[in-house]
């Protein structure tokens, strides 16, 4: 791997719940950023420790979707 691969930030709605249109802005606005060549998910920055394993699974389902194969996603540093 080379290049940057930044931790992305996990956006919240008032409720506390995992706010989809915010956090898929936040991943392609990381991917439109030059020198970029990865994203890491499920991370310290993620505020992972606060998900459930479900919450997990779909924070990384939106990341692979929006990434949508142009670079690696590394889930799980913590």
């Amino acid at each position: 791997l080379r290049g940057v691969i930044p931790a992305h930030l996990l956006p919240f709605t008032a409720d506390l719940e995992i706010d989809e249109p915010q956090l898929r802005r936040h991943v392609r606005a990381l991917l439109d950023v030059d020198g970029v060549s990865g994203i890491t998910t499920n991370a310290h920055a993620s505020e992972v420790a606060t998900l459930t394993a479900d919450e997990q699974r779909r924070v990384l389902d939106i990341v692979f979707d929006e990434a949508a194969g142009t670079v690696p996603v590394i889930s799980g540093v913590y």
